[in-house]
């Protein structure tokens, strides 16, 4: 833990993060990509098909790989 400049403490945490250019290069190699360019995947909170563009977070867990949606009803924060 460090003290942040307010005086708070606060943990260090690694963020992992894509970019946008490299989407298709992160998907082929976890093999969804063509599911992705053909709207198969599915947001893991509201069940609606996503096609490339509407991919808003990605999750790797243990069991495998989310897809989250860009609704506001969806965990497109970022934690858990």
């Amino acid at each position: 833990m460090s003290v942040g400049g307010t005086g708070e403490l606060s943990t260090k945490r690694t963020i992992r993060a894509i970019h946008e250019s490299d989407l298709e290069q992160f998907l082929e190699s976890v093999n969804l990509l063509e599911k992705a360019r053909q709207g198969e995947l599915k947001c893991a909170d509201c069940g609606e098909k996503l096609v490339l563009k509407e991919i808003a977070r990605i999750r790797v867990h243990e069991s495998g790989i989310s897809v989250y949606c860009y609704r506001e009803t969806c965990d497109n924060s970022g934690g858990g």
